[in-house]
């Protein structure tokens, strides 16, 4: 959810469209308008169509953007959707694939804050630990290529209203990423991950990822 019309009331995104709030003063039945936004869905994905969003004024213009990661399917890729104004035209960006691996997993966990403590917003993503390969038979994508290791990355943002990020990889292999979320746990003043894992060997278990950068 988020404020792409920049009204001051929350709208709903979804892939390849997002439904305009008709307001406080609309009727309890009043239509929610869908707009479209350039969406890329990844071909042949694993278990379809499917993306972690966030809604966050990413290159400090005054417009909320869309950030997207694809998830559910290998070969995912994050995106930023750079709103130029009022939800009606955008343009999307593809941030660096991480280093170290010839092809992606599922980004299946998101995020979007400041995470160097620098007071601009940079982007988390990190790769499920899932080795579902039998829809391959029907053409599909392998949910993990294999030999990936999972990966945690943090784009760094820099570059002003030229807007460049920075894929910096601080975690590599098990535990895989699920649904993580972020938050100051510990009350230093830094952005920290809370990440809870979607299949192991056996040992479920949740992890808290404290980011030192003010240390």
């Amino acid at each position: 959810m988020g404020d792409l019309s920049g009204d001051g009331t929350l709208d709903l995104v979804l892939p390849g469209v997002w439904f305009e709030n008709p307001g406080l003063d609309g009727t309890p039945d009043a239509d929610w308008t869908p707009h479209e936004w350039p969406h890329e869905p990844v071909p042949d994905a694993s278990y379809g169509t499917s993306a972690r969003v966030w809604v966050a004024d990413l290159n400090g213009d005054g417009h909320e953007d869309i950030v997207y990661s694809d998830c559910d399917t290998g070969f995912s890729h994050v995106y930023w959707v750079e709103n130029h104004g009022g939800g009606e035209a955008w343009t999307r960006h593809q941030l660096p694939d991480p280093p170290g691996a010839p092809r992606t997993g599922s980004f299946h966990s998101l995020g979007v804050a400041d995470f160097t403590g620098d007071g601009t917003l940079d982007v988390f993503a990190g790769e499920q630990e899932d080795d579902d390969d039998y829809m391959t038979e029907d053409g599909r994508l392998p949910m993990k290529p294999p030999g990936l290791k999972e990966r945690g990355v943090v784009w760094r943002r820099s570059g002003g209203r030229n807007t460049t990020f920075d894929p910096v990889v601080f975690q590599r292999g098990k535990p895989g990423w699920h649904d993580a979320a972020i938050g100051d746990v510990d009350g230093d003043g830094d952005v920290d991950i809370v990440n809870k894992v979607w299949s192991t060997d056996g040992t479920y278990h949740v992890d808290f990822w404290r980011n030192d950068t003010g240390r």
